[in-house]
């Protein structure tokens, strides 16, 4: 009975304590001035304008808390507001602050709302509130360290409770914005050791709720995170399975995320899980994706390096504009990174469909892009993955589509900032069916440029060399090729759909551009261009069935337009010219082709920028048509016929100017006048001489 009465004065007298400290605590407690000073450390640290309009109050029972009404603070230098809460509670328990541990029973924020902005400077409108301050003045000497293990104690959370909360964002460099509305946060007991740099949490349950919405369209989320038990320490981390289940639903977006952590191990700052495994699924329209992953994850807290192990992804797409409709995916191998340097390096083996790649990889620096990789891919289609193209307009509906639907711009300024260097080579390629084998490539930007030089390949039974390269401050592109030995016809037939030429031999160009858009491009092209072709033919007229055709309407007073024909051809033995290109029109002097009837010069412009042909090509008879199987043209023997090409690139036409023609046959016939009648002059000349000095 006497320690009963024992125990009853020390609580008697703890109680006594207790009253004394609330007494003493309550009358030194001076909201209006806490409120005074701290709009006045706002406006004289921050520059920013603070706002309490509630009053502060304080409450003892059940435990000891602040109460605090509407918040609001400006923007840095500015009236306009960048974040508010409409009320708060902080409540501590009251008797182990005695044994210097802090024990929050409740944090409670209702309707925060904060906005952040990324100008278009690139700063945030946080810069000042996370930056430190230069002092104003010399540093004062500085006081005595305190006993470390004075400050250490324990902060014991029973739950924090966040309702109501909207945040922003806006990319005023992007034009971009998002809004998060209706957000809830609940957490379940944390307890953080100050002493011994220990985290121990139980029964944690996190929930988080809110709505998206981002161009007018709004989507509701939740995220739900289970932690039974979690323990780390500097001696040893143990930890239960931990769960996140993620939705995602709205009118045009629907996601959810299922992931799982294997027990976590780790000894000192090494944390370690067996397995990260996640299955998702994402549904927007009628596109959809699933996924699986699985990893092993290790995480060095001193070093701040992450790990991940045996990586083993799989995706399936679906989505009905694809050529395949489905993709499959996947993905294995190894990462690390390290926070620190922001940096990471690894290596994956990546099988789409029918593709397979290897991937090593160094990136030294995340921002800016520093980046070291080879690529090794074995074969990739890529029009497995395009749209149908759209068959060509008509050159009179071309300017009306182009009007309607305005073309995309081409811009290079991604490229700016980065620094990466490397190889790509490709065993086969399809690329808007243009067929590519053992292509080889060196991949270097820096300097604001991207140069892919050297380019080597393998197609239409010939050989590419050359090399590429984009200036992102000028938006400018040059191409520097050389083909040899390529089959000309099946190529522009798969690159152009063009059925105008065949045959084989060499193809050189240097050409620079620049502008905005594709029509940009093509109409600012400048260089030059050449080729060499052999054993071909011109396709769209046969000359020698033409000529023949119009043997008999020499002289006629109009020309003759001749349409391009799918099944008619001009072979030739030898074809070659050259071109200089300024303004997106290659201009030729120089045509020179050689067929078993006639031979071919010419000369004129191809308009590159506009699609349109007007060159004219002037065709000279020689002994016999025999090559093609025809007649000989008696009367057009060693005339130069004229025969003019315009039109469309997909829609050309051949006109033979008859009135040139006429004026051809009537100076070929007076040289053939003034030739017979010197050959007369001669042989009589001849017999004169003969008859005056006879042998």
């Amino acid at each position: 009975m006497k320690a009963l009465k024992i125990a009853g004065v020390v609580f008697a007298a703890i109680a006594v304590l207790v009253i004394i400290a609330i007494a003493v605590v309550a009358s030194r407690f001076d909201g209006e001035r806490i409120k005074s000073e701290a709009v006045r450390l706002a406006m004289e640290k921050k520059q920013r304008t603070l706002r309490i309009d509630g009053p502060l109050s304080l409450s003892f029972f059940p435990n000891v808390g602040i109460n605090i009404g509407k918040v609001s603070l400006s923007e840095h230098e500015s009236d306009e507001e960048f974040a508010s809460f409409q009320s708060a509670r902080v409540s501590v328990a009251l008797m182990p602050l005695l044994s210097k541990r802090i024990v929050i029973n409740d944090v409670r924020l209702d309707g925060l709302k904060a906005a952040l902005v990324k100008y278009r400077s690139g700063n945030f409108n946080i810069a000042d509130l996370t930056a430190h301050r230069a002092a104003d003045s010399a540093p004062a000497a500085p006081a005595e360290a305190p006993d470390a293990k004075s400050l250490a104690g324990e902060l014991q959370i029973s739950g924090i409770a966040v309702t109501h909360a909207a945040l922003a964002w806006r990319d005023e460099q992007t034009g971009s914005a998002l809004a998060i509305s209706g957000l809830d946060l609940h957490t379940g007991a944390i307890l953080v050791d100050g002493a011994s740099k220990a985290l121990h949490a139980a029964n944690v349950a996190l929930q988080v709720q809110g709505t998206l919405e981002n161009g007018g369209a709004a989507d509701t989320f939740d995220v739900k995170l289970t932690a039974p038990k979690l323990d780390i320490s500097p001696e040893a981390s143990t930890g239960d399975p931990i769960g996140i289940v993620a939705t995602l639903t709205g009118a045009r977006h629907n996601a959810t995320l299922n992931l799982a952590l294997s027990p976590l191990q780790g000894t000192g700052g090494r944390l370690h899980v067996d397995k990260l495994s996640a299955d998702f699924t994402a549904a927007q329209g009628d596109q959809s994706v699933k996924g699986q992953l699985a990893t092993g994850v290790s995480f060095d807290l001193d070093r701040q390096t992450l790990n991940l192990e045996k990586i083993a992804c799989g995706f399936i797409v679906n989505d009905p504009q694809l050529p395949t409709k489905l993709m499959t995916l996947s993905v294995s191998g190894d990462v690390a990174a390290n926070l620190t340097r922001k940096s990471a390096e690894g290596s994956l083996e990546v099988q789409a469909d029918e593709t397979r790649t290897a991937l090593k990889f160094d990136l030294s620096s995340f921002a800016p892009l520093a980046l070291k990789f080879a690529v090794d891919i074995d074969k990739f289609n890529l029009d497995r993955y395009l749209p149908p193209q759209k068959a060509p307009a008509h050159a009179a509906a071309a300017p009306a589509a182009a009007a309607a639907a305005p073309q995309q711009p081409i811009d290079f300024s991604p490229i700016k900032g980065l620094a990466v260097d490397g190889s790509v080579r490709v065993g086969q390629l399809q690329a808007h069916n243009v067929k590519v084998g053992e292509l080889q490539a060196q991949l270097h930007i820096g300097g604001n440029r991207l140069e892919l030089t050297p380019v080597s390949a393998r197609l239409y039974e010939g050989s590419l060399t050359g090399s590429v390269g984009i200036d992102a401050d000028h938006n400018a592109l040059s191409i520097r090729q050389t083909l040899a030995g390529v089959q000309v016809g099946p190529l522009l037939k798969d690159a152009a759909d063009l059925d105008m030429i065949d045959g084989h031999g060499d193809v050189a160009l240097n050409v620079t551009t620049s502008g905005r858009t594709p029509d940009e491009f093509r109409k600012a092209l400048a260089g030059a261009a050449s080729f060499t072709f052999k054993d071909g033919a011109i396709k769209g007229i046969n000359l020698a069935q033409t000529l023949r055709d119009l043997e008999g309407k020499i002289g006629a007073a109009k020309d003759q337009t001749v349409a391009s024909q799918s099944d008619a051809r001009t072979d030739f033995s030898e074809l070659s010219a050259s071109f200089k290109i300024a303004g997106g029109v290659a201009h030729n002097d120089d045509l020179t082709g050689k067929s078993p009837f006639l031979r071919l010069g010419g000369n004129g412009d191809i308009d590159i920028g506009a699609g349109r042909l007007d060159y004219l090509v002037k065709a000279s008879v020689v002994a016999s048509t025999g090559g093609q199987g025809g007649e000989d043209l008696g009367k057009l023997k060693g005339i130069t016929v004229p025969v003019r090409m315009t039109g469309t690139f997909e829609q050309p036409s051949w006109r033979i100017e008859f009135a040139d023609l006429g004026k051809e046959l009537v100076r070929a016939k007076i040289q053939e006048n003034q030739q017979a009648v010197k050959d007369q002059l001669k042989d009589q000349l001849q017999n004169k001489l003969k008859s005056l000095f006879p042998h």
